[in-house]
């Protein structure tokens, strides 16, 4: 009989999940801060989902697409909104929500139209470059005159192609 090995089990509570009850396949595991009632299901093979936090201003800042799904379906709940309520509240068709949540067809079109619908929008914030992005910066700056003259090239080439 299959079990869930002890290191997912403990990655899954380093991580700040209380696990609530375990099969062979995975575990329910739920968010332990009070008044929060986040609860997944978790399988092992699967990446661990990060718990979201609140920050003072309301911020949620996102590690991934799973994460903002299940910040969505956890404010979907909160509102007590079925999956079509909320598909005809953010002009999508059916199934759409389903599959997102599921996660089997997640976008950021229909986040941009899912998120507002449950009251939340989506941000993007400028931060400093990170360290890696900035060494290709570098590296790079030799070869800025040689790709700028390619891409005049292609941009004088397909300007005269359609004359």
């Amino acid at each position: 009989m299959k079990t869930l090995p002890l290191s997912f089990l403990r990655e899954l509570q380093r991580r700040g999940w209380l696990i609530e009850s375990a099969t062979a396949n995975g575990c329910v595991a739920r968010c332990p801060e009070a008044g929060c009632s986040v609860r997944t299901h978790i399988t092992e093979g699967n990446s661990i989902p990060q718990r979201f936090t609140v920050d003072d201003e309301g911020w949620i800042p996102l590690t991934g697409a799973a994460q903002a799904v299940e910040v969505a379906r956890h404010r979907r709940q909160q509102l007590r909104l079925s999956i079509a309520e909320v598909e005809e509240c953010a002009g999508l068709t059916a199934d759409h929500i389903a599959k997102a949540e599921t996660g089997r067809q997640f976008n950021v079109d229909t986040a941009c139209l899912w998120f507002p619908a449950i009251g939340y929008d989506l941000v993007l914030v400028r931060r400093p470059l990170p360290s890696v992005t900035l060494r290709v910066l570098a590296e790079t700056r030799a070869l800025e005159d040689s790709r700028g003259r390619r891409f005049d090239r292609d941009a004088r080439a397909t300007t005269s192609d359609r004359r």
